[in-house]
């Protein structure tokens, strides 16, 4: 068994405001990446050294991230492990599950199994006019997302995020 001071989370994070929150929630490390921006393996490699802990997990916040990350558990000289988190609400679940008291082993777990416990939301415009599945979207529309797919389509900031949060089962029958 693993103890809790051999361990160190790393977690991709854009922006200084999630990168503050993450070392607060006990990140020993923090890799700018996004959607757009992906960390390449080499710069996981180089945090999860960076932390001087033989044990590194990695929490990549994004699908797009999650390749590199997996490929960092082979090249890096500490034992590396990956949490697959798809968005920074999971890796923010994932660290409030961190307990540095605890072993690697319940770590792993715990953080895992808080994963499932997120269903994320967005709301955004459309950049341009389009058809994503089944909606027709204007550019200037706002869009409602669940889990990275769109649930709604609408003009109203309010009414949008009350339809997307209701297809999420957060406002069941207060619509």
């Amino acid at each position: 068994q693993v103890s809790a001071q051999e361990v160190a989370v790393v977690g991709i994070v854009w922006g200084e405001g999630f990168a503050r929150l993450f070392t607060e929630l006990g990140c020993k490390g923090t890799v700018a990446g996004s959607q757009t921006m992906n960390p390449s393996t080499g710069e996981l490699v180089d945090a999860a050294t960076s932390t001087g802990a033989q044990h590194v997990i990695i929490l990549p916040n994004n699908s797009n991230i999650l390749p590199a990350a997996q490929q960092a558990t082979s090249m890096a000289e500490s034992k590396v492990y990956v949490i697959p988190s798809t968005s920074l609400p999971q890796g923010v679940a994932a660290m409030l599950a961190f307990n540095p008291e605890e072993s690697l082993e319940h770590n792993l777990e715990a953080m895992g199994k808080a994963l499932d416990t997120v269903k994320t939301i967005e709301v955004t415009r459309a950049v341009r006019d389009a058809n994503i599945a089944g909606f027709k979207i204007g550019q200037g529309q706002l869009m409602g997302l669940l889990e990275g797919q769109v649930t709604a389509i609408g003009n109203s900031p309010h009414i949008v995020l009350a339809e997307t949060l209701q297809k999420a089962g957060a406002l069941a029958g207060h619509l």
